[in-house]
Parts: structure tokens; C-alpha cells; sequence
């Protein structure tokens, strides 16, 4: 199962730095809301 989901991509540790720079974008996001 390699999907493009959000759950494949947490699934895996080396996708995880690549989610780092759109965690801070996504914290905004959610902030405003």
C-alpha cells in the first residue's frame, strides 16, 4: 500500500522530514480557522 495519503506519509520516517516544512504552514492554517 503506497499510496499519496496522509497516513502512508506518517507511516513512513523518511517522509517525515519532508512534512516538516509543511507542518509550520499548516499550523497557521489551523490557527485562523
Amino acid at each position: 500500500m503506497t499510496c499519496h495519503s496522509p497516513f502512508s506519509i506518517l507511516s513512513e520516517p523518511p517522509s517525515i522530514p519532508a512534512l516538516l516544512p509543511v507542518r509550520p504552514v499548516l499550523l497557521p492554517r489551523l490557527s485562523l480557522s
